[in-house]
């Protein structure tokens, strides 16, 4: 990373201010905030960030204290945004140009509408100058690459599932082995219902959902999860077809009727909130639990003394990964260009081996090829190694980042929800989801 930055305005950059005037503001573009990079003013500045709450805000929160260590004329504040509301206060405040926030925390592969829109300052020719295409891993590239070919996101991460979390203390109770078959996990849930304890818990069913995916879809079936929220409205209007027909999501769906008619599910899945659901696993009530990577570290958070293992989901074909990744609304080019070149120096340290690791210190993947696998097991977790050792043994090529719009989650959260409580049939829900994938490629502009 640079050691230091020019603390340098030009002169003819204050002569042309003092003729606009200084109650008018001037709308700096892509190409002039380019040239100005290496000019960041060595007047106090301050950088507010908005970070989703868990392991991303405590990163966050080590590495602005690290850049700022680096930068003593720049204050970060960064704010944590329940991941809920995150999903609707960011569009909504960069839609309306809150000012209070100058970078933000996001799904890459959720997120995509508010770059196409012209909410977002376009980082491709960043993405040149400072050489990230070089600087992350092939498995982040896709995801930051829209379908107007703009690059609105920065790579610094990912989070990853299908994981199965497991009690180590029930485990050795039943005598049960790590599970490599979905029949073999199967009956682990049951043995530890016959025992006395609640059957798999989760977080989302939108979890389990793709976590099944993983294992029943088919290789052709891949871009309807993979690459769905990437693609343009001919490309979506080309697949759309496979949500009608989908055999990934005809067999999930009816193993979610058959697990939670046995047993297999805890008997009260729909009705635990997601604390209640977190607490009978860190209190050994149940033996198993679907959810992402970021929970390794979350599971001490809410109880220190806990003993749980992890282990891919399955027969998983892929992982999935979420894009992890951060974003400049336009507002902030426009209103303050000042702070780009900061906040960009910013996303540059970011994949630095030092932040790097702080990265995987939390529990996530880094995207960067700087570090090294030596100072990344310097600071993972016994959890943390397995979900790396299971992703380099998968192959990054294999991987997927994928995401849907937002009413897709909702209608695939509700359609697992309603399957598991018996309201709803395996071709009523295969409908639903066909139809809300029309519904959104009407909505692609």
């Amino acid at each position: 990373m640079k050691k230091y930055l020019i603390w340098m305005i030009i002169i003819c950059f204050i002569v042309s201010t003092i003729f606009i005037g200084s109650a008018c503001k001037t709308e700096i573009t892509t190409e002039e905030t380019v040239e100005k990079m290496e000019e960041i003013t060595s007047d106090p500045i301050t950088l507010n960030m908005w970070a989703n709450a868990g392991p991303e805000f405590t990163l966050f929160t080590k590495a602005a204290e690290l850049f700022m260590s680096e930068y003593p004329n720049v204050t970060m504040n960064v704010t944590a945004q329940e991941n809920t509301f995150l999903r609707g206060n960011a569009p909504s405040a960069v839609a309306s140009g809150q000012e209070e926030m100058d970078f933000f925390w996001f799904w890459s592969n959720l997120g995509q509408t508010m770059g196409t829109s012209g909410l977002l300052v376009d980082l491709s020719e960043y993405y040149e100058k400072y050489g990230w295409w070089d600087k992350i891993t092939e498995t982040a590239h896709r995801p930051m690459v829209s379908s107007d070919g703009g690059s609105y996101f920065f790579s610094y991460g990912h989070t990853a599932i299908p994981f199965v979390y497991y009690s180590k203390a029930i485990f050795d109770e039943l005598g049960a082995e790590i599970p490599n078959t979905l029949e073999e996990m199967e009956q682990i849930a049951l043995d530890s219902v016959e025992a006395g304890y609640k059957g798999i818990t989760h977080t989302r069913w939108l979890f389990d959902a793709n976590a099944l995916l993983t294992h029943f879809m088919p290789e052709e079936e891949k871009a309807v999860i993979g690459f769905w929220s990437l693609m343009t409205k001919e490309e979506k209007a080309a697949n759309v077809e496979i949500w009608k027909s989908s055999k990934g999501f005809r067999d999930s769906f009816e193993w979610i009727i058959k697990s939670k008619k046995e047993g297999i599910y805890d008997e009260n899945i729909n009705l635990l909130t997601v604390q209640e659901s977190h607490t009978l696993f860190v209190e050994d009530q149940s033996s198993m639990h679907i959810v992402g990577n970021w929970m390794a570290i979350l599971w001490e958070t809410i109880n220190p003394d806990i003993e749980f293992g992890v282990f891919p989901f399955p027969e998983a074909k892929i992982p999935l990964y979420f894009g992890n990744s951060l974003a400049i609304p336009k507002y902030v080019a426009e209103n303050t260009p000042e702070k780009i070149p900061v906040i960009l120096e910013f996303f540059d340290s970011m994949l630095e081996p030092e932040y790097a690791q702080i990265v995987a210190e939390n529990v996530l993947i880094s995207s960067s090829k700087l570090i090294s696998e030596e100072a990344i097991a310097e600071v993972a977790t016994p959890a943390a190694a397995d979900i790396a050792g299971y992703i380099k043994t998968v192959g990054s090529e294999s991987a997927v980042m994928f995401g849907y719009s937002t009413a897709i989650e909702i209608a695939l959260e509700d359609v697992c929800a309603q399957l598991a409580d018996g309201t709803l049939t395996v071709d009523e829900a295969i409908d639903i989801m066909y139809q809300t994938a029309l519904d959104d490629v009407d909505a692609t502009e």
